[in-house]
């Protein structure tokens, strides 16, 4: 189970504070398919690069079953993984074959 609690980031742009994730929070069931659904600029990939580690969460907290994402991202990206629409995907490959490909 995936538990997000008050997750907020900002960022310094030309010395002003940019706030793109402010007071999010959800549980997402083990076994479930998630998803985050939002405009453009909502902060739904700076929300998931948290929740996997690859960006450094500013406050509230994210839990991976019972892993703090923030005290632990090694063990927390061990136990999850994300697909967003980034184009990292073989066209050639089907989905299965390109899950194979990429756990090797």
């Amino acid at each position: 189970m995936i538990t997000v609690k008050n997750l907020h980031k900002s960022f310094q742009v030309a010395n002003k504070s940019v706030t793109a994730v402010e007071d999010v929070s959800f549980i997402a069931p083990s076994g479930a398919i998630t998803g985050l659904l939002g405009p453009n600029g909502a902060g739904k990939t700076t929300s998931i690069r948290m929740i996997g580690s690859l960006v450094e969460i500013g406050g509230g907290s994210v839990m991976i079953d019972d892993i703090d994402v923030a005290k632990n991202p090694d063990a927390a990206r061990e136990t999850c993984g994300i697909l967003t629409d980034a184009r990292g995907l073989y066209t050639r490959l089907t989905a299965r074959e390109n899950i194979r490909y990429y756990a090797e």
